[in-house]
């Protein structure tokens, strides 16, 4: 999965991690595991208003602008992606 990120967008989120509050710019795996040493929840959002739950058992990378500033990268080792979007117009919403 490939999403075009602007250059004012921040993501946050996927649970209890070492990285950064802001998760731009850095890359994190996550396995479905009681205490994962990256990422422990599967779920981050935007604050251009939309928000991404991956649903999926498969171990997951999840590039937030490391690899390409401008893009947000998701992959599944093993098997598909099996994601939910959740837009609206703020982080709120």
């Amino acid at each position: 999965l490939r999403v075009t990120l602007e250059p004012d967008d921040a993501l946050f989120g996927l649970g209890f991690q070492r990285r950064s509050l802001d998760l731009r710019g850095h890359a994190l795996p996550w396995r479905r595991a009681y205490r994962s040493a990256d990422a422990t929840v599967p779920f981050f959002f935007s604050t251009a208003g939309w928000g991404l739950y991956s649903n999926g058992t498969w171990a997951h990378h999840f590039d937030c602008g490391a690899a390409d500033p401008r893009e947000l990268r998701v992959t599944a080792e093993g098997g598909g992606l099996d994601v939910f979007v959740f837009p609206g117009p703020t982080p709120r919403d």
